[in-house]
């Protein structure tokens, strides 16, 4: 009931403001009819809305605010608790996203995600299973003597393959250098939208793969930069 009364006078206060403009522009500014008409209504909007969430929903905004704080404040403590485990190196999982923060443009939310679906707690024989698992190898489809690519597999976590398409354009930003980000430019910088969004997903399988070989053989992408040890 109170909600529907603050309503009614929301609009009540809304078309008092249109009448009341469009009778002060017409009659005394001297504005052609429709013209008053079209600010009056103008204004009677920004009216309802202000009445709206200054009083209407404050107390609803009020407690939405208070959840959004509640949220951001656990998130803070996920990630200082997660940054501290992987800077301790307490386990497995731990240890590996350590490893994987060594490299430029690589950050302890992916690293800690790679770390705990891939290489902290499977083991791979080689490339094409850990792309299998991550659903970023193309699925061709073959009918008689054609031949049609009908995009990635999708297997695996949704999440993990947009944390990897991140991660590549991470990859392009902080490893401009590196072979990857040269192959990447080479093939796709003049190239169009849908072409680069391709040639993202393609990087980011390539650099799964390479981070793969960096954490369980020690070999360093090629022309990849390590971040500076801190003293």
């Amino acid at each position: 009931m109170t909600r529907w009364i603050k309503f009614t006078v929301a609009g009540t206060a809304g078309f008092a403001v249109q009448i009341g403009t469009l009778a002060v522009l017409t009659q005394v500014a001297g504005l052609h009819y429709l013209v008053a008409t079209a600010i009056a209504v103008e204004l009677a909007i920004v009216c309802n809305f202000a009445w709206h969430e200054r009083w209407t929903w404050r107390d609803r905004l009020a407690r939405e605010w208070e959840q959004l704080q509640a949220i951001e404040t656990r998130l803070a403590t996920l990630c200082r608790a997660r940054d501290e485990a992987i800077a301790a190196g307490a386990d497995r999982v731990a240890q590996v996203a350590q490893h994987l923060c060594q490299l430029r443009g690589v950050g302890e939310t992916s690293a800690a995600i790679y770390s705990a679906e891939l290489f902290g707690t499977r083991t791979f024989a080689n490339g094409r299973q850990l792309g299998a698992l991550t659903g970023l190898v193309p699925v061709p489809y073959r009918s008689d003597q054609r031949v049609q690519d009908q995009g990635i597999s999708k297997a695996g976590r949704a999440e993990l393959r947009r944390v990897s398409v991140q991660l590549a354009w991470c990859w392009l930003r902080w490893q401009p250098d590196s072979a990857l980000a040269v192959w990447f430019t080479r093939r796709f910088a003049g190239a169009g939208g849908r072409s680069r969004r391709i040639g993202i997903v393609a990087l980011a399988r390539k650099l799964v793969i390479a981070l793969w070989r960096f954490v369980a053989h020690g070999v360093v992408p090629d022309g990849a930069q390590l971040k500076p040890t801190q003293i």
